[in-house]
């Protein structure tokens, strides 16, 4: 078959057993169609503890099968599932909960319809809670805090005595 929204130009010669006279031509273009390609490069490019930005490109060009008129970008929030249809090939999501899986699912549209989604997943970054320091030597320190993280990363840094501020500790 023919593909969808291209155009094909038909030529008819007329003739008969001794050749080919002229010729009349059209040019026409078949109908759009759903996009039969997801948005490519669906990506996360920012991510914090309540909120995460993606961004994305249209379909392959022969995939779109019509003029791109927008995406369908459906996700969930705290709040429930959130569908809007749009021209941006960016999202920012906010007001999101610490350490939760949150999937994104966007569409490109022509004028005929949605076509299939890409999908990202994504958790948000979880939050340290109740930190706190136990069993101090002269060489070691015991950190405890509370969290949902699989990986957490602990910076210790050593500040110097000459920069350390007594005034609000009563001295050492």
């Amino acid at each position: 078959g023919l593909d969808a929204y291209h155009e094909y130009k038909i030529e008819i010669y007329q003739g008969n057993d001794l050749g080919n006279g002229s010729k009349i031509s059209t040019t026409n273009k078949t109908h759009s169609a759903k996009p039969s390609g997801t948005p490519q490069d669906l990506t996360l490019v920012d991510l914090g503890s309540h909120s995460y930005t993606v961004n994305w490109t249209e379909p392959r060009i022969n995939e779109t099968n019509g003029k791109i008129e927008g995406f369908t970008v459906s996700y969930m929030t705290k709040y429930g599932n959130v569908n809007n249809k749009t021209t941006s090939e960016v999202l920012c999501v906010k007001d999101l909960n610490p350490g939760e899986k949150y999937t994104v699912n966007v569409s490109a549209y022509t004028d005929m319809g949605n076509g299939p989604a890409a999908t990202i997943d994504i958790t948000t970054i979880p939050l340290v809670k109740q930190l706190s320091v136990s069993n101090l030597t002269s060489s070691s320190i015991t950190v405890h805090w509370s969290g949902i993280a699989n990986d957490y990363t602990v910076w210790l840094n050593s500040i110097a005595l000459d920069d350390y501020d007594y005034g609000n500790n009563g001295g050492l």
